[in-house]
């Protein structure tokens, strides 16, 4: 009996130790909670005080943005060789858009179903629907019997500044002050 006294007293201090512990680290815990706290406070704060003003320098980015891609738009003939040029760190210039298939997808479907039923499995999704990139894969003719057209990608104006995390940062401002109720 004296032994297991002995033990309950010895369990008894070891577990009001880890519970004097945890508390400790509780306190240090909501310490750390507050001081975290009261930093994204201040955060809110000057993004709140900064939102109007980048608001208006992401306005008159997007308005300059909107001038050069009209700028090189009109003015195609510029970019024919090279198709881009950098200046003032700004690439710009004309670059490919991607090829796409412009079909009527239940006449597709009908008619893969008439003509290719040996593909139909491949072609046709089981909700029975034209797999696109399936069809991409057929020859013209193919593409021609079914009533798909290849819808060649032009060359589509663009402009963007290189390596800048500026735009990433004015939306995480704009996103916070706006959280704020700004």
């Amino acid at each position: 009996m004296a032994k297991t006294k002995a033990a309950d007293v010895a369990k008894d201090a070891a577990l009001a130790e880890i519970e004097a512990l945890a508390s400790e680290y509780q306190i240090a815990h909501q310490g750390l909670a507050n001081v975290v706290g009261l930093v994204e406070d201040r955060v809110r704060a000057i993004h709140a005080e900064h939102a109007l003003s980048v608001r208006a320098a992401a306005e008159a980015e997007a308005a300059a943005h909107s001038a050069l891609i009209d700028a090189v738009d009109r003015n195609r003939a510029l970019f024919k060789s090279p198709k881009s040029r950098i200046f003032y760190g700004v690439k710009l210039g004309l670059k490919k858009a991607q090829d796409s298939i412009r079909f009527d997808a239940g006449a597709v479907v009908r008619r893969i179903q008439s003509l290719l039923p040996g593909k139909a499995d491949e072609l046709l999704r089981r909700t029975v629907e034209v797999n696109r990139d399936a069809l991409k894969r057929l020859s013209q003719e193919e593409l021609r019997q079914l009533g798909v057209c290849r819808v060649i990608g032009a060359d589509a104006p663009f402009a963007g500044v290189e390596k800048s995390d500026a735009a990433k940062a004015a939306a995480a401002i704009l996103e916070s002050a706006e959280g704020d109720g700004q």
